[in-house]
């Protein structure tokens, strides 16, 4: 189980490291959204959580092994909401 659970980490890791340029790609375009004036400052109560698209097709974009790490943790969660990971 703890030798899973590094390679788990270790995938993470590797995977994260491999998404640096996307990364950069979104941070370089939110950047351009913000001079632009196309984007306002939100708190976390001015979004409806409802808007489930939004979130879905973020998710969508990140690294599919990125994606297959956050299902894991999400399942984990839903059994043990206090797990560790």
């Amino acid at each position: 189980m703890i030798l899973d659970e590094l390679a788990d980490e270790e995938r993470w890791d590797e995977a994260f490291a491999r998404s640096q340029d996307q990364l950069a790609k979104l941070t370089a375009q939110a950047r351009d959204e913000i001079c632009a004036g196309r984007v306002r400052k939100m708190g976390v109560d001015e979004r409806e959580f409802t808007d489930f698209g939004y979130y879905i097709a973020c998710f969508r974009r990140l690294p599919e092994t990125v994606q297959s790490q956050a299902r894991k943790s999400y399942k984990l969660w839903r059994v043990s909401p206090s797990h560790y990971n």
